[in-house]
């Protein structure tokens, strides 16, 4: 609370100097009311209740949106003062030879996400408040016609499948009555070549009758 205390102080001696007339008078004010020395939760919970305002660090003030007034974050508004940023430096001599190897491990940090640890850390976003829900439940029969297309898609794919299988099996058993004619056919044929063989007269009028 003490670096807290000292950080306020330093930014209102900062603020007592700035050009900025109306800014001079409200540090001036929440210097003067003892409301620097006010808690960051403390104020928050004021704030939310309305017509409150007060001086707290951002860093402070995002860290304690993110843990606690959840549902009443939304009603808040937070108000950039741009003269109290800081920037965070590295300060070296000029042309040093230093420069090109803190700059090379600079950017790997950026590549590999640690800047972004260390910027949330120093300063986290502020917290998001979600929209409002717009989902309406449909009735039966919003989604009636929905519900016949599916209907309809699902037998035609149940026929189209019984079609596909008998058709299949009608050729299966084609093919196989085929082959069983076929050998049928080729045994007769074989037993016949036999028997005139065996009957050498037969034989001979076969092939005569063949020639004519």
């Amino acid at each position: 609370m003490l670096t807290q205390d000292l950080l306020l102080q330093y930014y209102l001696f900062k603020q007592q100097n700035t050009n900025d007339t109306n800014l001079r008078k409200l540090y001036i004010n929440a210097f003067n009311t003892r409301e620097s020395r006010i808690d960051t939760n403390q104020g928050l919970q004021k704030a939310v209740k309305g017509s409150y305002g007060f001086f707290a660090s951002a860093t402070l003030a995002r860290r304690t949106l993110r843990t606690s007034l959840i549902q009443e974050r939304c009603s808040l508004k937070e108000i950039e003062v741009g003269q109290t940023f800081t920037v965070v430096a590295l300060p070296m001599e000029k042309f040093s030879p230093y420069e090109k190897i803190i700059n090379l491990n600079i950017l790997r940090m950026l590549e590999r996400g640690v800047i972004d640890r260390i910027s949330d850390r120093m300063l986290p976003d502020m917290p998001k408040c979600r929209d409002l829900t717009t989902f309406h439940s449909a009735r039966i029969a919003d989604v009636y016609s929905a519900f016949i297309i599916l209907a309809i898609g699902i037998v035609t794919a149940v026929c189209i499948g019984l079609v596909e299988r008998i058709w299949s099996r009608r050729l299966k058993f084609k093919n196989k009555l085929r082959q069983i004619i076929d050998i049928y056919l080729r045994k007769k044929r074989t037993s016949e070549v036999h028997t005139n063989k065996n009957n050498p007269k037969e034989f001979l009028n076969d092939y005569i009758n063949n020639i004519n």
